[in-house]
């Protein structure tokens, strides 16, 4: 019988491993559990979209079909962001933090990051031309 090993602490998980903890840092950093903080993504990514789609049955598409790709994009530079907050001596509450990813919604990279995304995501592109 030939049994398959996996690799353990490959490159992804090792990367997804240290997100997490960025994640777990800004937590402890701004004493919000888990709940707090995925809400928080939530709803800045749920106005990200608002702000930046107008159409609104691209905008609905974005947030409801998990094959899109967007929360696992918006996920992504939410934790790259966090990276940044953890060395902001001044973000040590939920408000501040709130704050601070509330000026996500604001920054013209994310906004050029994001009509890349659009650009190259072809499920979107082929629900356009429905």
């Amino acid at each position: 019988m030939n049994s398959q090993k996996f690799k353990i602490n490959t490159a992804t998980e090792t990367a997804a491993v240290q997100k997490m903890e960025v994640a777990s840092a800004i937590m402890r950093k701004c004493s919000i559990t888990y709940q707090d903080w995925a809400d928080i993504l939530f709803e800045t990514g749920c106005r990200f979209i608002e702000k930046n789609i107008v159409h609104p049955h691209i905008r609905a598409s974005l947030l409801q079909n998990q094959r899109l790709g967007f929360w696992d994009w918006w996920l992504v530079l939410s934790l790259e962001d966090d990276e940044s907050v953890l060395r902001y001596p001044e973000v040590t509450s939920m408000a501040s933090y709130v704050r601070e990813k509330e000026r996500l919604l604001n920054l013209m990279e994310p906004v050029k990051q994001f009509d890349f995304f659009l650009i190259k995501n072809e499920k979107l592109n082929e629900l356009e031309k429905v």
